[in-house]
């Protein structure tokens, strides 16, 4: 069990119905509190969709003296882990 997702921002997607079709509409947006939850209030009854966009970032595994610009040789030394 992993940490929460605070401040991931969370879309609600709206289905209706046209021409005998669903057709999917951007809704209410909310973020994740700092339990990682989220609510929408006050939701008419209908078709819904939970939207969360995928947010990739990269970083080190291990910070380094080098890297901070503190050793002139360049030791590997970790600092911390990600």
């Amino acid at each position: 069990r992993g940490e929460p997702l605070v401040g991931v921002p969370v879309r609600l997607l709206v289905g209706s119905t046209v021409a005998g079709r669903v057709r999917w509409a951007s809704g209410p947006i909310t973020e994740t509190d700092d339990r990682g939850m989220y609510r929408f209030a006050r939701l008419a009854k209908g078709r819904y969709l939970v939207h969360v966009p995928s947010i990739q970032i990269s970083r080190p595994d291990v910070q380094t003296l080098s890297d901070l610009g503190m050793v002139d040789q360049g030791a590997l030394v970790p600092l911390a882990r990600a």
